[in-house]
């Protein structure tokens, strides 16, 4: 199984701000694929001046395609959600993952892929 952080889920685990969310990706960060985007990455880099990552095997880094950038455009406009949103919800479905996040407006792109929400 693959998943894919929204970034909020990364801050909170990097951080230790949410024992939840500490405790859910804690069980599964060494038993299955990581997804992380360079969307992610850059969202991260710019919260966390000093980023460090954990050394995790299992993650994977991806990059959007213009395709996905274009489709994720056309879908954020269309329901008023943030580009990187919908590039997020794009991604984690052309990549076979499951889209992990606290943010309740994620429940807007169920549709375009399975929506795990913290």
């Amino acid at each position: 199984m693959r998943y894919y952080f929204d970034t909020c889920i990364w801050i909170d685990y990097l951080n230790e701000r949410d024992k939840r969310v500490v405790d859910f990706v804690f069980k599964i960060i060494f038993e299955h694929d990581i997804l992380m985007s360079d969307v992610v990455f850059r969202e991260l880099h710019k919260f966390m001046f000093n980023l460090f990552l954990p050394n995790i095997k299992n993650i994977i880094l991806i990059k959007a395609s213009d395709d996905e950038k274009r489709s994720a455009l056309e879908i954020s406009r269309q329901r008023n959600l943030p580009f990187a949103d919908a590039l997020h919800a794009m991604l984690a479905r052309d990549n076979d993952a499951i889209l992990v996040t606290r943010d309740k407006h994620f429940l807007d792109l169920e549709d375009i892929c399975n929506i795990k929400l913290l």
